[in-house]
């Protein structure tokens, strides 16, 4: 199991990141699935959403500072009910999985490139299908589909035998009132448990994976533990996992940032806009901090909520540390070895006048070493530094200061 907060300390504040709300303008209400994924390798995140009043599947193409094109991708689906984007056949595009309620189907939408999709029916007969989630529930290399089925009071993982062919097996039954889904490894064995929420998170449940297909309830007994949301994220760069956005009773949306392990701050950043109906988290504006996008069920239109935290470096210890960053960009500088910030030597010279250099002066007084390039000097025969008295072919040390002269052959060569 992840280690579990020790002491939860809540402190209500309106937060310290400020958020600038923008209207995003499209044709489609009854909008309860909306999520971001990047769908045209452009290199921005876009958004994808389902409408159950009009019957449809789009994707908003980010265009960037704000800006959307509206794509439909289907528009003849019978009660769009739920969405989730994964690369389900591992081409590297991302495709869509969608959910319709009143015919019961699972479908696939392959994304073939350039913002389009083909559709493919690959599951029928599903029980009133509520809410889905896509995963490699099984780690055999292959996405896996989990179905809150609402007419059989279930939920079944579609397990994908390769080539996008499913099999159902109902994992867990007798569930009620369950309003989203998401796979997270809990208790860190590396296979992935299932997590379900319901209205207001009245009943929050884990389900422990113990053999790929058997799975054993847990009730979330601690509501703010990151470990357990899908919404984990570390929305101010910290290097701690907090809790980023969550949306409570429709309306409200908060989140919690984890200080230390000892204490969970709540922020509010929005309890005004009523009948929220979906949420989801991207940097809309790609300038690196998470902004959020929600709709409502009844309005023709998503609201963008800009995140407009202040960028720096957190690091105290850095020349440009700033105490009102609320977003660590990484972009911390620092001061040279032996220097300070303002460039001054905090360190000893050496004798080559270098801060902090290790260059010294020899037995000769010269500087040697370091960065000077010199090496030290050293003794002659006369036990002179840097003297230039010899041994001879006679082995008498002799120049330098010696007064010697060297000795000669004589008519023997000796």
């Amino acid at each position: 199991m992840k280690s579990c907060l020790l002491v939860i300390i809540f402190s209500l504040s309106f937060g310290k990141i400020d958020f600038t709300k923008h209207d995003i303008n499209i044709s489609d209400n009854g909008i309860i699935s909306l999520h971001s994924a990047e769908i045209n390798g452009d290199g921005n995140t876009d958004l994808i959403y389902s409408s159950i009043e009009n019957n449809s599947i789009t994707w908003l193409e980010n265009k960037g500072n704000g800006n959307f094109v509206s794509h439909i991708i289907s528009s003849k689906i019978n009660g769009s009910i739920s969405i989730f984007p994964s690369d389900l056949n591992r081409d590297g595009k991302m495709d869509i999985v969608s959910a319709s309620m009143y015919d019961n189907q699972i479908n696939w939408y392959k994304n073939i490139g350039n913002g389009e999709f083909s559709k493919q029916t690959i599951i029928n007969n599903v029980k009133g299908p509520w809410a889905i989630h896509a995963s490699d529930l099984d780690y055999d290399g292959d996405v896996d589909i989990i179905s809150v089925n609402d007419y059989e009071n279930a939920i079944v993982c579609y397990l994908n035998s390769g080539n996008q062919d499913f099999r159902s097996k109902v994992i867990i039954s007798d569930v009620n009132n369950i309003w989203d889904i998401y796979t997270i490894d809990i208790d860190d064995d590396d296979d992935m448990d299932l997590v379900t929420r319901t209205e207001n998170n009245a009943n929050n449940t884990w389900y422990e994976n113990n053999d790929n297909e058997f799975f054993t309830p847990h009730k979330i007994t601690d509501p703010i533990n990151p470990d357990y949301f899908q919404e984990a994220y570390d929305s101010d760069q910290d290097g701690d996992m907090d809790i980023f956005p969550l949306l409570i009773d429709n309306k409200q949306i908060i989140y919690y940032e984890n200080v230390d392990t000892n204490n969970i701050v709540l922020h509010e950043i929005i309890s005004d806009q009523m009948g929220i109906s979906a949420i989801t988290r991207l940097d809309v504006d790609a300038d690196g901090d998470p902004d959020i996008v929600t709709a409502s069920y009844n309005n023709s239109s998503l609201i963008w909520y800009e995140n407009t935290s202040i960028h720096g470096c957190v690091d105290v210890d850095a020349c440009n540390y700033n105490a009102e960053t609320q977003w660590n960009d990484y972009n911390c500088q620092y001061a040279a070895t032996y220097f300070d910030c303002a460039g001054n030597c905090i360190d000893t010279l050496d004798c080559a006048n270098n801060c902090g250099g290790d260059a010294h002066l020899d037995n000769c007084g010269q500087c040697v070493e370091g960065n000077t390039g010199n090496i030290p000097c050293i003794q002659d025969c006369n036990n002179d530094w840097g003297g230039t008295a010899i041994l001879d072919n006679c082995d008498i040390c002799i120049g330098g200061n010696t007064g010697n002269i060297p000795c000669i052959q004589d008519c023997n060569n000796d």
